[in-house]
C-alpha cells in the first residue's frame, strides 16, 4: 500500500492535483450526469443564446431555484447547575418545520429579493418583519414546498416586474411546478424563455446550487437561536453577492458560455 511519502512525492510531481474532501453524490445523479446529456443541454443553451443575441448579455440570463431552511435548530451549550439531568434551550421552531426560500439571480450577480413559502393558511404581518427588503412570503396549506400556483404567481408578481424589457432566459430545474402549462404560456407572452436543466444534473449545472446555497446555509446556521426573518436577512446579505452570483454562472459554463467546463468524468 502506498504510504505518506509516496503520496507527498506524487503530488509534488503533479502540481495540478490536490487532495479535496469528497462530496456525496447520489447514484441517480452520478449516472444521470453523462457527457451526452450535458452536451445536449449546452447545444440547446447555445441555440437560445445565438437566436436571442445573449452571449454578451449576462443581465438577461437568470437562474431560479428553491432551497429549504429549517426553523428548528440544534441547541448549543448553556450554563447549568452541576448535576442537572435535563438542560434545554429555546430553539426557533418545532422539530422538522421548514421554510422554502426561492432565490433568483442573473449572470451579472444581481439577485431578486428572496421569496419564502411557509406551511399554513393565514399570514400574519409580523411573519415578514425583518426579512430582506422586497421579500415576499407565501402561505401554503399543504406544505412549504413550491407548487405550480406559487411558481406562476412568483413569475407574475416577483420576477416579471424586475426583469429588463425584451427576451430573458430563466434556467430552472425539472420540478413539475416549473413545467405547468399556465406558467409556460405566461412566460412566453412576457418574453421569458424558461429552460429546464436535465434531470440529475443540478449539482453540476445549477448556478445557485454551485455557489450560493452552500454559503447561504452556512451563514444561516451561525445564528441558530434567532428568529427566521432576521436570520434570512443576515444570511442573504452574505450569500447573495455579486461575486457569488457571477461565480455561480461561471462554474456551470452557462455564462461566459463554456461547454468544456464540465469534466470528462462527469
Amino acid at each position: 500500500m502506498a504510504g505518506y511519502d509516496w503520496l507527498n512525492s506524487f503530488l509534488r510531481r503533479n502540481p495540478e492535483l490536490a487532495i479535496r474532501r469528497a462530496e456525496g453524490v447520489s447514484l441517480a445523479r452520478a449516472e444521470g450526469t453523462t457527457r451526452e446529456r450535458v452536451a445536449d443541454f449546452f447545444k440547446l443553451l447555445q441555440h437560445i443564446f445565438e437566436e436571442n443575441s445573449l452571449f454578451d448579455k449576462p443581465g438577461r440570463i437568470y437562474n431560479m431555484d428553491e432551497t429549504g431552511c429549517q426553523l428548528n435548530n440544534n441547541p448549543g451549550y448553556v450554563i447549568a447547575s452541576k448535576g442537572s439531568k435535563l438542560v434545554s434551550s429555546i430553539t426557533s421552531g418545532e422539530r422538522g418545520e421548514t421554510i422554502t426560500v426561492i432565490a433568483c439571480c442573473n449572470a451579472e450577480g444581481n439577485f431578486l429579493p428572496p421569496s419564502c413559502i411557509m406551511k399554513g393558511k393565514r399570514k400574519k404581518p409580523e411573519y415578514e418583519d425583518g426579512m430582506p427588503p422586497g421579500s415576499f412570503l407565501y402561505m401554503s396549506a399543504k406544505s412549504a414546498y413550491i407548487n405550480a400556483e406559487i411558481f406562476k404567481d412568483w413569475l407574475q408578481n416577483q420576477f416579471l416586474p424586475r426583469k429588463p424589457d425584451g427576451k430573458v432566459v430563466l434556467i430552472v430545474d425539472g420540478h413539475s411546478s416549473h413545467c405547468d402549462i399556465d406558467a409556460l404560456e405566461f412566460a412566453e407572452k412576457n418574453d421569458i424563455i424558461i429552460l429546464s436543466l436535465p434531470s440529475h444534473t443540478t449539482h453540476f449545472l445549477q448556478p445557485l446550487d454551485r455557489a450560493v446555497f452552500k454559503s447561504l446555509k452556512s451563514a444561516y446556521s451561525t445564528a441558530c437561536n434567532n428568529w427566521f426573518e432576521q436570520l434570512l436577512s443576515e444570511a442573504w446579505g452574505k450569500a447573495a453577492t455579486c461575486k457569488n452570483g457571477t461565480s455561480a454562472f461561471r462554474s456551470t459554463g452557462i455564462f461566459p458560455f463554456n461547454p468544456e467546463i464540465i469534466p470528462e468524468h462527469a
